[in-house]
């Protein structure tokens, strides 16, 4: 009987095809390095006309409230406890505050000087980012992404420190709009607080008049009391009567200084302007441009493009020994590339019998 041969090791097989890819490698080497070659020049061009990017940072504090809110003192007078952090003033609502459609549309259509030596005209960031749209608010749209991108919020858990990085084609337009984005945000913030007070200060007004008639009509309880019960001490029950309109009166004349005092308080909180952030670090002027680090780029570019073309030279090389062999599936992609060529300007030339495997 015939005898079967004798399969390879596991090592040996290894060894072939350690052997067979290193081969492959130095037979299309040409092809790996001309992709390697290429896309190093796609990174080398993408620095090149890419437009430069300069950084503006500062930081800047969120203040808290300077006292409790005039409806937390009328709160306490009912045994009523109401939750005192305002999440208007925690770091994260300040970061999202940076990152909204009104403070970005309002920067967006703020306009801000080309060049301030030159006196240049001023133009707003759909004109400087050069924004291409059918209509205005397609523009508007575009610009919002672009500015978004541009902006960058961070938090220091510790302290609570918000930091804000605006990123700009020149050092002084990120500086403008690091600027502006502050003062939008203590304007903002400022317009919420005092629009809070008034609605405090119209509450209170109102609450003061309804405890104002309260305290009249407990007032005129006792006043009539005292004048029916002159001698009310010898009776047991017209002085617990006496007591208890006394604490009545003196119930409703607590709530109305207190009612009183929040009125005050509030008609002070609806004309304060006192800024409403704590500013760190001014918006700085970049000197340079940021870096892009164009050698980390370029060595990966140099590796996954040329493995890129070493996949390729490996598919071509498959492809060659099955079409050599004559299967079934090299005749397949043969037809469904000539039909492929059908629909384009191009026609398939035939291989050459003289040419390499890895031309």
């Amino acid at each position: 009987m015939p005898t079967r041969a004798e399969e390879p090791s596991s090592g040996e097989m290894r060894d072939i095809s350690l052997f067979t890819l290193l081969n492959a490698c130095l037979r299309h080497r040409r092809l790996i390095v001309r992709s390697a070659i290429g896309g190093l020049a796609i990174v080398a061009a993408y620095g090149l006309f890419s437009p430069r990017k300069y950084a503006s940072s500062s930081t800047f504090m969120p203040r808290g409230p300077s006292g409790a809110s005039a409806l937390t003192g009328i709160a306490s007078q009912f045994g009523l406890t109401l939750p005192t952090p305002d999440p208007g003033q925690s770091p994260e609502f300040y970061v999202d505050l940076l990152q909204s459609r009104e403070i970005l549309d309002t920067v967006i259509l703020t306009q801000f000087p080309l060049d301030t030596v030159q006196a240049a005209p001023a133009a707003n960031l759909i004109r400087i980012y050069d924004v291409s749209g059918a209509t205005p608010g397609l523009q508007l749209v575009r610009a919002r992404k672009r500015l978004a991108e541009s902006i960058s919020a961070s938090i220091r858990q510790k302290t609570g420190v918000v930091t804000l990085t605006v990123r700009a084609p020149s050092a002084a337009l990120a500086k403008q709009i690091n600027v502006l984005m502050l003062d939008l945000v203590s304007r903002f913030n400022l317009q919420t607080r005092q629009s809070q007070a008034s609605a405090e200060r119209a509450f209170t007004e109102k609450r003061l008049l309804q405890v104002k008639d309260d305290l009249r009509l407990a007032e005129d309880r006792l006043q009539r009391f005292l004048q029916q019960n002159r001698d009310y001490r010898n009776s047991p029950g017209l002085t617990f009567e006496q007591e208890r309109l006394a604490r009545s009166v003196g119930l409703q004349q607590q709530i109305f200084t207190t009612l009183a005092q929040a009125l005050e308080r509030s008609k002070i909180d609806e004309v304060r302007d006192t800024p409403v952030i704590t500013l760190i670090e001014l918006p700085s002027l970049a000197v340079r441009s940021e870096s892009q680090r164009l050698i980390i780029k370029g060595v990966l570019a140099l590796l996954l493009f040329g493995m890129a073309g070493g996949a390729i030279g490996l598919g071509r090389d498959a492809i060659g020994r099955e079409r050599r062999s004559g299967s079934t599936e090299a005749e397949e992609f043969d037809r469904l590339t000539d039909s492929l060529m059908r629909w384009l300007p191009l026609r398939r030339r035939p291989p050459s019998s003289n040419a390499s495997p890895g031309e």
